[in-house]
């Protein structure tokens, strides 16, 4: 049965040799934080008067620019420590945040995708199809402490013993 963000991931631990449990992870993150934290600090250290005639010569621009810098070092060091429990999988199904858990026999088919951009890397998606759902779901698995590997052999083995359609891994 469907369980629509009811639940919190604890209550779907099982235990099992099977299980896998996927927490965020600061490893690709870390390198963006701190670079961010550059720019961030460049801008204490440097003095009151330098401050405020950057924002009285470009007065549209500055503030702009200093709200992206600091509100992405704040997002990108809050990720690096987020060790929140992002995906269960076990013998019974899975879990995300965002559809609660979902049993394997409500689940119609998943894949993965990569996304390769030319200066950022690249991006890893989980995409799932609910039965009886009509979107897919996707989940971000780029920033998670396991690969897609591991994420796509846990639901093979967990997901056997059910008709669920394995699409492969597509690439964009």
């Amino acid at each position: 049965m469907l369980n629509i963000k009811s639940d919190t991931p604890e209550n779907h631990i099982s235990n099992h040799p099977n299980e896998l449990i996927v927490r965020g992870s600061h490893k690709r993150v870390i390198f963006l934080a701190v670079l961010m934290l550059i720019p961030c600090i460049g801008l204490f250290t440097d003095g009151l008067k330098n401050l405020l005639t950057l924002l009285r010569e470009h007065y549209i621009t500055s503030p702009l620019l200093l709200l992206v810098i600091y509100a992405g070092a704040i997002y990108l060091w809050i990720k690096v420590f987020d060790k929140k429990i992002k995906l269960i999988i076990n013998e019974k199904g899975m879990w995300y945040g965002k559809t609660g858990f979902v049993q394997w026999t409500d689940l119609w088919y998943y894949y993965f995708k990569e996304n390769r951009t030319s200066k950022a890397g690249r991006f890893y998606y989980l995409i799932f199809k609910i039965r009886e759902a009509a979107e897919d779901h996707t989940v971000d698995i780029t920033f998670f402490d396991k690969t897609y590997g591991q994420i796509q052999q846990a639901i093979k083995a967990n997901a056997a013993k059910n008709r669920v359609n394995d699409l492969g891994f597509k690439t964009k």
